[in-house]
């Protein structure tokens, strides 16, 4: 999504309109939405070939697109509906000589593809898949828009992923009822951004110390001047010389003159993090005891966990199931609607009790609204850990102020990041797991051959050419295995599951020619991915962003 909050105007997709949520949301399907896709690609083209043989002047992939007015704000959403199927003649009604002509009628069709068996209950679909309904609702509205003389109904039409089996749905005007409810999702996320953006043009703060100590008198105005000239700066200065005041000092001053709509700022201890809260909440309070700017300190995951065993598969924690459905009757949106709410971790941990809702889920859904994100390296750098802020709805990087404080440590930290380490041991107990929980046979089968690999390696500088690309086809079939049939990751646990929800990270690492890395043997049976530079990742990244400062005591050497 890009908007202009001044212009009252926002750009989407269609897909990106359907799928918006102000709360909890699934990140992704990994493997299993890459190979939904593939098989959906053929899907698309068999049914292409057998409309096109039925109705020769039906149309695909139609390009449609529209501005729609609402509560003062202007959306404009662009999108491709999969098949327009004009009605055969013979479904015309007849009319006499002399009356008018019935409307042209057309059929608009998007197709899915999905992993459940069909046929299936229609409520079930509706309820698993709502964002397809509002997504066909929505091409819906937008044709209706360009031509009202067509006389239009609109269908899903669902394809059975493995054997093609396929099931229509025809949409209701609860459907567009549902479209309609979306548009106000979207509006309210734009009204939360505006009420943000006229906050910070009010902003106010103390400066960071009450008179410059020795050697600071002209540091902020330094950096300021450095900032100017170039996107990413170095700062360095001594421990104890008050570098995170200066920082926050200058991010503040940055957002109060408009030229960010958000800062990142990320430090490798927790300890740095609590003190840059403090330090911030001290600059920015105002005399109601309230903050002038929204800020978010980001826990890991872990950390907010309240059930008894951290394991995130909704099947086995009842924080996570249908969080989506019963997000909207939580309360837990005064989080990010009340200005000036706490967010403390233990805030969150008890309105997550009290809401059965994980509390991790409440920082997801409140981070887009808050001005400030201050958190560890691996929320930006980490392929792991990075979607939290990359994927919040209006983030652009390029409109981000990202600070890095303690940067000497930021190399090391993004090669350990991108360094995993497997064992025989590990991957021969999942082995047995997998048999034991009644996996499909050519899964077992594939992770068997992955655990003979390993448990046949012996110590080595640097495994061979042939042995690696070895390793990498037995994990892609692994991936495919686990796309195609997946797991049940309730009953494997949480240390079982991470290990095959790591396969995708080890393929990964194969793949990717920005790191310099080494995969080599340290002991009999392990297996380590080495990264020992990534600096042309770190590169790539702080790039995508509006302008960067990295602050060390020691960027030297």
């Amino acid at each position: 999504m890009r908007f202009d909050l001044d212009q009252r105007r926002a750009e989407l997709s269609v897909g990106e309109f359907s799928r918006f949520t102000l709360g909890p949301h699934d990140p992704g399907e990994g493997l299993q939405g890459i190979w939904r896709a593939q098989l959906g690609t053929h899907w698309h083209q068999e049914l292409r070939r057998q409309v096109t043989a039925e109705h020769p002047d039906a149309t695909f992939e139609v390009a449609l697109d529209g501005e729609w007015l609402h509560r003062g704000w202007r959306l404009a959403l662009t999108g491709r509906i999969d098949q327009l199927v004009p009605a055969p003649v013979s479904n015309v009604l007849r009319y006499k000589p002399g009356e008018v002509a019935p409307a042209p009628a057309l059929t608009l069709r998007e197709i899915k593809t999905v992993l459940r068996p069909l046929p299936a209950d229609e409520h079930e679909l509706r309820a698993a898949h709502p964002d397809y309904f509002i997504q066909a609702a929505t091409y819906l509205r937008l044709r209706r828009v360009a031509d009202p003389s067509v006389t239009l109904r609109a269908e899903l039409l669902f394809i059975e992923a493995g054997s093609g089996l396929a099931q229509t749905v025809t949409l209701t005007p609860a459907d567009e009822a549902a479209c309609v409810a979306q548009i106000e999702r979207v509006i309210e996320f734009l009204d939360l951004r505006l009420r943000a953006r006229q906050r910070l043009a009010a902003l106010s703060f103390q400066p960071a110390f009450p008179s410059p100590r020795p050697g600071q008198e002209s540091t902020l105005t330094d950096l300021t001047s450095a900032f100017e000239g170039t996107p990413v700066t170095l700062f360095e200065a001594p421990t104890g010389f008050g570098k995170t005041g200066v920082l926050l000092e200058f991010a503040l001053g940055q957002l109060q003159r408009g030229h960010f709509d958000r800062v990142l700022y990320l430090t490798s201890k927790s300890t740095g993090q609590l003190q840059v809260v403090r330090q911030i909440s001290a600059m920015t309070a105002t005399p109601d005891g309230g903050a002038a700017v929204a800020v978010w300190h980001v826990r890991n995951k872990a950390e907010h966990c309240i059930n008894s065993t951290f394991h995130c598969v909704s099947e086995s924690c009842a924080h996570l199931a249908d969080v989506e459905a019963r997000w909207p009757n939580s309360g837990l949106a005064r989080f990010y609607r009340i200005e000036g709410h706490a967010r403390d971790l233990e805030t969150l941990r008890t309105a997550g009790r009290e809401a059965r809702i994980c509390p991790y889920e409440i920082t997801r859904a409140s981070l887009a609204f808050n001005e400030v994100w201050i958190g560890d390296y691996n929320y930006v750098f980490s392929p792991g850990s990075s979607g939290l802020f990359f994927n919040q709805p209006g983030f652009e990087a390029a409109r981000t102020l990202l600070l890095i404080d303690e940067a000497h440590n930021l190399p090391s930290r993004v090669a350990d990041a991108w360094s995993p380490t497997v064992h025989a041991g590990a991957a021969r107990a999942l082995l047995a797991e997998l048999d034991h929980i009644g996996a499909a046979a050519p899964l077992i089968r594939a992770w068997e051959s992955y655990t003979l690999f390993l448990s046949a390696l012996l110590p080595v500088d640097q495994l061979d050419n042939a042995l690696e690309s070895d390793l990498l086809d037995t994990l892609e079939k692994i991936a495919d295995h686990l796309a195609a049939q997946p797991v049940d990751y309730a009953a494997l646990g949480p240390d079982f599951s991470a290990q095959l929800w790591r396969v995708g990270e080890l393929i990964g690492w194969l793949k990717d020619t920005r790191l310099k890395k080494l995969l080599w043997c340290p002991r009999e049976s392990e297996l380590a991915f080495t990264c020992f530079d990534a600096s042309t990742a770190i590169g790539e990244t702080l790039r995508s962003f509006g302008g960067v400062v990295l602050a060390s005591a020691t960027l030297t050497p």
